[in-house]
């Protein structure tokens, strides 16, 4: 006999009784609505980047924009901040859940969406890093060399943006694909996000990357995040439930060391 039990946002549990009463772990399904939402999203979103970049003058009036706030040494600080460390404490929220769910009985059928949201950040990062290298966009900090002042010595091309690329990669699957309903869950959703998007912010403000470089990063994570759920769910499928505790404990471990990796890159 089995049932399913719904999680949310296209989560099922399928739960088997048998002789040992296993549990299977469950596939990360995009409904076809989610499917189509996700390419629509993803193509307007390259065709902004693209267009932006070409355009030229949108970029360089937010550049400059942003640039004559450098005088504010507190918004410098609180950016920097974000660029440093916005990324690290997402991580740690997801390395928070994971332990916890060794703690509250109600968080544990949920473990395996953070093995899908690891997989969208390694599959984004190194989409991004690639696309990076073969497009080889300048630094706005080097194309206006002298008329601008940074706060980035980057020495990779800039589209598009590897900080806004991660953060997003963590922060989307979060939102749409937490397992996990209630008032706390939505309030992390929306605290997340908007920390995700500070980090893409500062980005922009230390004038490290054109505000095209940070479109095409989320355009990026759109395209990549459907392909994520393929290698998550091809592991899900292979493992035994006996090795789900390790298994966790092995992604929170994953996601300590990117909390530190995160900050020292």
């Amino acid at each position: 006999m089995s049932k399913s039990i719904y999680l949310g946002s296209g989560f099922f549990i399928m739960q088997k009784k048998d002789s040992q009463d296993s549990v299977h772990l469950p596939p990360i399904e995009f409904s076809k609505n989610q499917l189509t939402y996700f390419v629509v999203v993803s193509i307007s979103l390259w065709t902004i980047a693209f267009s932006l970049w070409f355009q030229t003058g949108i970029d360089q009036s937010i550049l400059f924009y942003l640039n004559a706030y450098h005088v504010n040494s507190n918004l410098v600080m609180i950016n920097r901040l974000l660029t440093d460390y916005g990324m690290s404490v997402i991580t740690l929220v997801f390395a928070g859940y994971l332990a916890l769910s060794f703690k509250i009985a109600n968080l544990e059928n949920g473990r395996q969406a953070f093995l899908f949201f690891i997989l969208s950040f390694a599959v984004s990062s190194i989409a991004g890093d690639v696309l990076k290298e073969i497009i080889d966009r300048t630094r706005p900090f080097v194309q206006y060399r002298g008329q601008i002042h940074s706060f980035s010595r980057a020495s990779s091309p800039s589209f598009p943006s590897g900080h806004a690329t991660k953060s997003i990669s963590l922060v989307l699957p979060f939102i749409f694909f937490c397992p996990y309903q209630g008032r706390i869950h939505n309030l992390l959703k929306w605290l997340l996000g908007f920390l995700a998007l500070g980090v893409c912010f500062s980005r922009m403000f230390l004038a490290a990357h054109f505000f095209s470089d940070i479109v095409a990063a989320a355009a990026l994570v759109f395209t990549c995040l459907p392909f994520s759920a393929i290698p998550s769910n091809h592991i899900g499928k292979r493992m035994k439930p006996a090795r789900w505790a390790t298994a966790a404990k092995r992604w929170m471990l994953v996601y300590l060391a990117l909390s530190v990796l995160l900050h020292v890159l």
